[in-house]
C-alpha cells in the first residue's frame, strides 16, 4: 500500500474508519488526543500514533500538511456553541495546494492568510443554519481561500452504504443551491465527487464532475 498517513479532524462516530485503515496499512494515525486514545483501544501500535500540534506543518511523503484549528458544526440553528473542536488541513505539493475544510463551521479569520487551488468544503447541516450563518460561512471559507474549484464534503447520506451513485442527505439540495449561486457569482467552479471516483484536481479538463452535469436532480429541488 502507498498510504503513509491518515488524518482525523475530530473524534466522532466515523473514527473507526481511520483506525481500521491505520491497522491494515501501517499508516500513521494523526489526530487529537481523544482520537489517539480510540486508536490505542482499537489496536493501533503506539509507533503509529501522532498527536496534533495546531498551526504546525508536517511532511508525509512528498506532501506538506498544515493543521489549522477550527470548530465542529453547530449543534442546531439558532443555538450557540458547537459539538467541539475540529481541524482543517492545508495540503501542499510543489506550487499546488488544497484545503480540506472538514466541518461546517469556522473560527473567525482562521483562514485569512490561507490560499488554495482547490477547496474541499463541508456542507453537512449547512441548510439547517440561518441565512446569516450561511453567508458568514461562505465568506470565512471560500471568500478567504479564493479557490479555483470547490468540491463539497459530507453531502451524502451517511446512513447509506458506499456506492458509485451516492444518496444525498435531506439538506443537500438546499445547501447546493446556496453554494452554486454564490460560486457562480464569484466565477468559481463547483465540482462533485461520486463514490469510487478519482480526479486530477489541477487539470481544468478533468476536474471533479461539474455539479450541473453530475447532480442536476439535486440542484433546484427540495
Amino acid at each position: 500500500t502507498r498510504i503513509k498517513g491518515t488524518f482525523v479532524a475530530q473524534a466522532n462516530n466515523r473514527l473507526g474508519h481511520a483506525t481500521y485503515i491505520a491497522r491494515k496499512t501501517g499508516a500513521t494515525l494523526y489526530g487529537p488526543d481523544a482520537a489517539l486514545a480510540v486508536g490505542r483501544a482499537d489496536g493501533v501500535p503506539e509507533t503509529q500514533l501522532a498527536a496534533y500540534e495546531p498551526e504546525t506543518t508536517i511532511a508525509v511523503g512528498k506532501f506538506r500538511i498544515k493543521q489549522i484549528a477550527s470548530k465542529a458544526a453547530p449543534i442546531s440553528a439558532g443555538k450557540p456553541g458547537s459539538a467541539g473542536a475540529s481541524t482543517d488541513f492545508l495540503i501542499s505539493k510543489g506550487s499546488r495546494s488544497l484545503l480540506v475544510k472538514s466541518s461546517t463551521n469556522f473560527l473567525p479569520d482562521a483562514l485569512n492568510h490561507v490560499n488554495a487551488d482547490v477547496l474541499f468544503l463541508a456542507t453537512d447541516a449547512l441548510a439547517e443554519q440561518t441565512e446569516f450563518f450561511q453567508d458568514l460561512y461562505y465568506r470565512q471559507t471560500v471568500g478567504q481561500v479564493h479557490p479555483d474549484l470547490v468540491i463539497p464534503l459530507h453531502w451524502e447520506d451517511a446512513t447509506q452504504p458506499l456506492s458509485r451513485d451516492l444518496v444525498p442527505s435531506e439538506g443537500t439540495p438546499a445547501a447546493f443551491d446556496f453554494l452554486n449561486a454564490r460560486l457562480q457569482q464569484d466565477k468559481i467552479r463547483f465540482g462533485l465527487l461520486q463514490g469510487y471516483q478519482t480526479t486530477e484536481l489541477f487539470d481544468v479538463r478533468s476536474c471533479a464532475v461539474p455539479i450541473s452535469a453530475a447532480a442536476e436532480p439535486l440542484v433546484g429541488k427540495h
